[in-house]
């Protein structure tokens, strides 16, 4: 024997629902893909990347050079402070903290594994 399904009819109100859904998404959609379209344009064009792996080897280089670069001017700070401070100090000039306890930017992208 034959197993046979029933079909479900649906009404004009939830054919016009589903309708009105399709467009929406497919609205979203060709949204989404010129958004993408242009930050990939913007990504070649201003950066030299093809593709979002050489756009995160990219990053990732300068990160680096940015913390190589904190560094420094850490050290370098430190030195001057060591050497200049007393004198600045006595006309009245007022170190600022966060620079000196190496206070960083805050990080707007999360850690990778």
């Amino acid at each position: 024997m034959k197993n046979h399904r029933k079909s479900k009819m649906i009404t004009e109100n939830e054919y016009q629902n589903l309708k009105q859904m399709i467009t929406f998404l497919e609205r979203q959609r060709d949204e989404s893909t010129g958004a993408l379209n242009q930050l990939m344009s913007t990504l070649e064009k201003e950066y030299q990347c093809k593709d979002l792996e050489e756009a995160e080897e990219l990053l990732t280089k300068l990160e680096r050079e940015v913390a190589e670069y904190e560094e420094t001017f850490q050290t370098e700070y430190g030195q001057f402070r060591k050497k200049y401070s007393k004198r600045l100090e006595k006309g009245g000039f007022q170190f600022d903290e966060s620079i000196s306890n190496g206070q960083k930017p805050s990080k707007h992208r999360k850690a990778r594994d």
